[in-house]
């Protein structure tokens, strides 16, 4: 696989990471992330340094195997590599948000607390 590069770029305003994707073909394509960061003098810096934590997790392999996932997958990995307990919290937080909603015989919805 070869070696992901980037550089950074300008636009309204903004700075942006261009990052040099490639295909199975070898074929090259840019993608391009907002580092919600504005263009004015000093932040060159910083954009820089995010731009090189971007590439490293492409480098890595960790965001490029992420993207090439469905959003299901990406759903399964979530889940998968959560922990029981923080499951569980959001699983009873979310049950007690929701509602029992059944219909009675003449079509009117009924909550049930």
């Amino acid at each position: 696989m070869k070696r992901i590069t980037g550089h950074l770029s300008e636009r309204n305003g903004k700075w942006y990471a261009v990052v040099n994707l490639y295909d199975t073909d070898g074929k090259r394509h840019e993608k391009w992330s907002s580092l919600d960061l504005p263009a004015k003098k000093g932040s060159k810096t910083e954009a820089t340094h995010r731009l090189n934590q971007i590439l490293e997790k492409y480098n890595t392999g960790d965001l490029y195997l992420m993207e090439s996932l469905s959003h299901a997958d990406r759903e399964r990995n979530r889940i998968a590599n959560m922990l029981i307990e923080d499951y569980l919290s959001k699983l009873t937080a979310s049950s007690e948000k929701m509602k029992l909603c059944t219909s009675n015989l003449n079509g009117t919805l009924v909550t049930i607390k």
